[in-house]
């Protein structure tokens, strides 16, 4: 049993969208639903490095995180499986649409406003809506 880390991304463009992918049929199990960029950690890697890996990895990007923000974690023990903890960052970019080169392990993605955004799923969800109350 090990303890585990994810950090996603939340990417907001300068016509105000955000960027969401859609999960391709590598993981059965999740095909279709919505993931932000990013995943999970190295042992020992720091949050901004993993983002950075998994960024030029999942949508082929990459982007100057040192100025995204920390929106905040969230932690909960999964029985059998450890401490599981996500983080949530935030960054605007400049530009409207960048191109992106997406991973196997997505099949689509899309730019989303704000209302779109705050129906996503769990388990990243109280986290995305804390940066669309407070941040924005």
């Amino acid at each position: 049993m090990q303890d585990r880390r994810s950090v996603k991304l939340l990417i907001r463009n300068g016509e105000g969208e955000f960027l969401v992918l859609r999960r391709s049929s590598e993981y059965p199990e999740l095909t279709g639903t919505f993931d932000l960029p990013g995943g999970m950690t190295e042992p020992g890697e720091r949050d901004l490095a993993a983002l950075d890996r998994k960024l030029a990895q999942e949508i082929g990007l990459v982007l100057n995180t040192e100025d995204a923000v920390h929106i905040g974690y969230d932690a909960e023990y999964e029985p059998g499986e450890g401490m599981m903890t996500r983080v949530l960052y935030m960054l605007k970019l400049e530009t409207s649409r960048p191109l992106l080169h997406l991973s196997p392990a997505h099949a689509g993605f899309d730019w989303v406003d704000k209302e779109t955004l705050r129906g996503f799923e769990p388990p990243f969800q109280v986290l995305v809506r804390t940066a669309l109350d407070f941040y924005l």
